[in-house]
């Protein structure tokens, strides 16, 4: 049994609710890389009875800060798992809007393109800066690929001031892709050209997963320091 399907078997007998985000997600927009984790999207309010459900799996605490939470996996399973912590405001919004997806033999949630965009956006004002360029490349790959009419938008914005500097265009162009967040200043290059790979994100989830039981996941996880900034819609 995947990870997935005991996911869809416990939360609802938990009352527990979850959306999918990370690369998984990303994948399943069209955008396709290799992952070595599960990321998750949960209420803050949970936490309690998340800990308690991954606890019972035999996961057990790398890290913890008010705003997410790193699980490491046991031997039985191949996934280690981050909770990401948001406000119920957040949570109504997102959920509110999620997309249904098959993964792992199961069914769950992503949120809408323009939603997991705003986390990725989130990721690169916020996160460190190793993490920059794969969080850039999802960024792009996930404009480019669903076709989002990045150059519009910024025509739009010109006609409405005098002369605006390259970054300032940038900025307009892609705060109107990321659920009208105007405080989000990102450097991201709205002419793409090349065109990013692509394969069914459930042969790719099977990819990443076959990869991870060849032996090629981390020895033991990572940490880094994040700077504590809550995501909000």
């Amino acid at each position: 049994m995947t990870l997935f399907q005991i996911l869809e078997r416990e939360t609802p007998a938990r009352h527990l609710d979850f959306l999918l985000i990370g690369a998984h997600a990303v994948n399943q927009y069209g955008y396709s890389r290799d992952t070595a984790d599960v990321d998750l999207l949960v209420r803050r309010a949970e936490r309690d009875a998340w800990l308690a459900l991954f606890e019972g799996l035999n996961y057990r605490v790398f890290a913890e800060k008010p705003t997410f939470l790193q699980l490491e996996a046991p031997k039985d399973f191949v996934w280690p798992v981050d909770l990401m912590f948001v406000n119920d405001q957040t949570w109504e919004k997102m959920r509110a809007e999620a997309v249904e997806i098959s993964i792992g033999n199961a069914r769950c949630r992503v949120p809408k393109l323009l939603h997991l965009i705003a986390l990725k956006v989130h990721a690169l004002k916020h996160g460190h800066a190793r993490r920059f360029a794969k969080d850039f490349q999802d960024v792009e790959g996930l404009i480019s690929i669903n076709r989002l009419d990045v150059a519009s938008t910024m025509e739009q914005q010109n006609s409405t001031r005098k002369s605006p500097g390259r970054a300032q265009e940038i900025e307009a162009s892609i705060s109107r892709f990321v659920a009208r967040q105007p405080d989000l200043d990102l450097p991201i290059e709205p002419s793409f050209v090349s065109t990013p790979p692509h394969l069914d994100p459930i042969a790719m989830y099977w990819r990443c997963e076959e990869l991870m039981r060849q032996g090629r996941r981390p020895a033991r996880r990572e940490l880094r320091e994040r700077v504590e900034v809550q995501f909000s819609l």
